[in-house]
This record gives C-alpha cells, structure tokens and sequence, in this order.
C-alpha cells in the first residue's frame, strides 16, 4: 500500500514542478487546461486566457551600463572637426611641408647677393717714438732753421670699418638646389595627402570600434540576465526537488561567467574610446552617440575623399617615386661641386688713419672665380652616399608598391569575407536562439539537463556577439576597400 502511495506521488511530481515554473520561463508559455463549461452557458462567458508571461525580475551590480564618456562624436564631420584642430599626426606632416619651404628659402640666398660688415678697435700696446724735423722753415724767407717734431708710432687707438657684397654670377649648385628644394615641398606634400588617408582610416576604424564595443557590452548584459533568470529557475526547480545542487551550480558557474564577459566587454569599450581619443589628437576617452548612423558614416567618409583608379596614383606611392627623383638630384649635386664658381665681390674699408690716397676711405670691385681642385676626396665619398641614397629610394618606391598592391588586394576581399561571415553569424545565431528556447522548454519539463541548459544559453550568448561583431565588421571593410585607393583633401 505504501509503496502505491509512493509510485503515485512520483507520477504526479513532474505534473506539479511544471505547474510551479509557468512563471519562471519566458519561452515556455503552455496554458494552462480550459475550464469547464457548465451546461447552458454560453461560450462568451469563458474566462479570457491568462496575460502574457513577464520573466522574474533579476538585478545585478554588473548589469549596470558603463557611464557615458563625457565628450562624444556624432558624425563623420565631428569628427574632422576634431581631427583639423588636434590631431598631432596631421600637425606632423604639415609642419614637414613648412620645413620644406623654409629649404626653398635657403636654397635661393645661395643664388642672391649677400652683404656683410664689420667693424673693429684696435689698441696698440707696443709704440715708438720718433723725432722729425720740419723743414718748411728753410724754403721761407728769410729762411730759418728746420724745427724738430715728435712723433709717436704707432697712434694708440685705430678703429676701422669693412662693408663688403658678393654677388654669385656663375652659382650652378645653387641654382640646382632650388629646384631640389621645390620638388622637396612636393614630396612633403604627397605626404600630406596620404597621412590624411592613413589618419581617415584610424579615426573610423577607432569609431566602429567604439560602437562595436558598445554593443558587445550590451549583448553581455542581456547575457548576463538570461544566465540569471536561467539561475532562478534551476533554484527552484531545486527546493521543488525536481534538480539538484549540482545543477545549480552550473547554473552559478554560468552567471559568473556572464559577469566576467561584462568586465572584458567593459575594459575593451573604455579602451576604445580612449584609442578613438588618440585618434583625435585628444588626452582623453571621447564616446559615440547612440544614434550614430554607420551607414552615414560611411557616406560621409566618401564624400570628403575620392577614390583613384590605379595604385600609382595614390598618395604614397607619388610620394615614394617623388623621393626617388630627389635622389637623382641629390647624385647631380654632387657633381655641381666639381664645377668653377664666380663671384662679384665689392669692398669698401674705412680706417681711423689716412691711407695711401690720401682718404679714410677705400673701394674696390673684383670678380673672384673659384676653381676647387682637391679637397682629400669628400666629394667623391659625398657621390657614392647620394647614389646608395638614390638607391634605397628606388627600392622604397617598389616595396611601397608591392604593399600597396597587397593591400588593395586584401582590402577587397575582405568586403566580401566580412559580408559572408556576417550571413553565417546571423544563421548561427538564430539556431542558438532556438536551440537556447527549446533547451530551456525542455529543461522546465524535466527533459533536458542543466548541462544543456546552461551550454545552450553560452552558445547563444557568443552567437550575438559575434553577430554584432560581424556587422561591424562589415562597414569597417568597406570603409577601408574605399580608402585603399583614396585621396583625402579635408
């Protein structure tokens, strides 16, 4: 008799902890069996079904949202705003430009007069004396006797005065360095333009990540209430005697890994925004705007650069070749320090003492050729440097090439890897997301174990993950394959 009792209450168990946990699962809303309806009553008068299921209430200090940084971009164009004001990369290479420039200044004074003065005291520590006579008493009339003068040798304090101006008639070097000088600023230019691309890219690269980071980290609060309602339902499927502490503890296992996904998620967001703060040539984290359109973005980043058809078009490459010709210039310079130079010269001296004409005054003109016949060998040491120098710059010129060409490559591809591992990450997701509701339907009805519970619910928490992953990933490559074959004039 008693162990009737027993069998009948072992029957009727699972009947009962599935009564008891309707309210605790989201996805499994089995209604419970209609009422009867008495004999002569109408069917309208048949209670209305039972509302929606509302999953338990969690909280957890980890499902917290991370603060909003302070100061956040919401566009492509707040973003060059920042970018023009204080990115220190494009300060660079502008500030190279200047310096070129101020080269061309240097290289035409070696082609314009110069005009230098100087100017000199002089005490004279060591003096004679010296005794003359004057005889222009004798040729007087009547005529006297010559008077004796002292005379001391030399004056104490002379001081003197040059000014002097060449003027280069013949100078091919310097005219050679001109022209150097000139394609120079081009180069630096060149890189202007390619550092704007280069930077373009970091800076939306560093803003997709920002809102990928974002998203993952929301993806692993709603992972980590899941874990937690997944949590509650295996406690009390527990105290009903339906599961045991083993299950439970998995269940715990499962929620402690939700929560250190959150720190991950967490620390990589602020990371993100502190990397998009470098990029914007801040010291401090800068956000996103939710309401950020990626695909405004990318138009936007379209926009404000145009693409090329060919790899040698693009800025570095012009650059690189631009670096091979001033090697050639470089090697010609060289030679230019064999050639004679010729110079006009005109000197004006101005002394304390008379000179010999008779004046304070001096002036000369002379033209001055230079001829250099020796000077140890320098120059022919200065030849073989500009010419290894003209030869790293060929090699530059084809390895940037190559890499270039790779990259454009690759950039493309990617476009098209991206987009189908987006296709595949949304069909694993949702096969996660039904396997996720069916395990937890079976679970509540004693069909399936918390193992597959709990695996279920970490499948599906990494498909949505790496499905916001992939969808960011997708404008990211297509904003590169863009910028592959750009030039940026913001």
């Amino acid at each position: 008799m008693a162990h009737g009792v027993r069998m009948r209450i072992s029957r009727s168990l699972p009947v009962a902890v599935l009564a008891l946990l309707t309210g605790f699962a989201a996805s499994a809303q089995i209604p419970p069996p209609a009422p009867p309806v008495p004999a002569g009553s109408s069917s309208a008068e048949v209670p209305p079904p039972p509302a929606e299921f509302r999953p338990p209430e969690v909280s957890d200090a980890y499902l917290r949202p991370v603060p909003e940084a302070q100061e956040r971009v919401g566009s492509w164009t707040d973003a060059l705003t920042y970018l023009r004001a204080r990115s220190t990369n494009l300060q660079l290479a502008l500030l190279d430009v200047v310096r070129a420039e101020a080269q061309t200044r240097v290289a035409l004074a070696g082609a314009l007069p110069t005009i230098t003065g100087t100017a000199n005291v002089t005490e004279n520590l060591l003096r004679s004396t010296q005794t003359s006579y004057d005889l222009s008493p004798v040729f007087q009339t009547p005529p006297g006797q010559p008077t004796p003068v002292s005379v001391t040798i030399p004056t104490a304090t002379t001081y003197g005065g040059t000014i002097s101006l060449t003027q280069p008639v013949l100078a091919l070097r310097a005219w050679h360095a001109m022209g150097t000088a000139e394609a120079a600023v081009q180069a630096a230019r060149m890189g202007v333009e390619d550092r704007k691309r280069t930077i373009a890219l970091a800076t939306a690269s560093s803003i997709i990540s920002v809102v990928t980071a974002e998203r993952v980290a929301d993806v692993n609060r709603v992972g980590l209430r899941a874990a937690l309602e997944r949590l509650q339902l295996t406690r009390r499927r527990a105290q009903l005697g339906a599961g045991n502490q083993l299950d439970v503890l998995r269940a715990e296992q499962d929620a402690a890994q939700a929560r250190s996904s959150i720190v991950q998620g967490d620390d990589a967001l602020l990371r993100a925004r502190e990397g998009l703060g470098l990029a914007l040539g801040v010291g401090y984290p800068v956000g996103v705007q939710r309401a950020i359109s990626l695909d405004d973005l990318e138009a936007t980043a379209r926009r404000t650069c145009t693409t090329t058809n060919q790899v040698d078009s693009r800025a570095d490459i012009r650059a690189a070749r631009k670096q091979v010709e001033l090697g050639e210039r470089g090697i010609k310079d060289v030679w230019l320090q064999f050639a004679p130079t010729v110079n006009l010269v005109s000197r004006t001296d101005f002394y304390s003492e008379q000179l010999a004409n008779a004046r304070h005054v001096t002036w000369s003109v002379a033209g001055v050729l230079t001829v250099p016949l020796w000077d140890g060998g320098a120059r022919y040491g200065l030849l073989r440097d500009a010419t290894a120098q003209r030869d790293q710059a060929r090699v530059r010129l084809e390895a940037s090439r190559r890499t270039a060409l790779i990259d454009v490559v690759q950039a493309k591809r990617a476009v098209e890897v991206t987009e189908s591992q987006l296709q595949v990450a949304r069909q694993t997701r949702d096969l996660a997301k039904q396997q996720e509701r069916l395990a937890r339907i079976s679970f509540e009805i004693g069909k399936a174990t918390s193992f597959e519970l709990v695996d279920a619910g970490r499948q599906l928490r990494s498909a949505e993950i790496n499905l916001a992953v992939a969808e960011f990933n997708v404008v990211q490559a297509r904003i590169a394959a863009y910028l592959a074959l750009a030039e940026c004039v913001w």
